[in-house]
């Protein structure tokens, strides 16, 4: 295949899986995810279907947030009610073949989290004082 079929190829199926993920809304339990501290609160019993309407970060301002802390492709975004707080979590492929969860605030765009393959990594932001997210 002609590497220029392929890089068309490549961004006709990054935007094929950013479509889906803009219509795949998913609740999530907080097991997998780091923890967070999000501006917008999700009561509970708020069903994930309103949660769209309650975001102020499109899906695309929020991939782009998470691709500056983390380089590489989104193969996989969803908007979460993580820890009671709503926030886009983008699954990023990096030049290392390394999968990166990103965790972005669906309110003001700031990275809330970041675990690269398994491990936690601290926040960019130190007035979060724990760093080892319940697993």
């Amino acid at each position: 295949m002609k590497k220029s079929a392929k890089k068309a190829m490549g961004s006709l199926l990054g935007a094929v899986l950013l479509a889906m993920a803009s219509v795949a809304v998913q609740a999530n339990d907080g097991k997998e995810a780091p923890e967070s501290q999000g501006s917008i609160k999700v009561a509970k019993g708020t069903k994930a279907d309103a949660w769209p309407g309650l975001a102020k970060l499109s899906l695309s301002e929020a991939v782009a947030a998470a691709l500056k802390k983390a380089p590489g492709k989104a193969v996989k975004v969803e908007l979460e009610g993580d820890e009671g707080s709503l926030v886009y979590s983008v699954e990023i492929a990096g030049a290392d073949k390394q999968v990166t969860e990103v965790l972005v605030d669906a309110g003001d765009g700031k990275i809330l989290g970041v675990e690269k393959g398994g491990e936690d990594e601290d926040k960019e932001d130190p007035k979060d004082g724990e760093g080892d997210g319940d697993d």
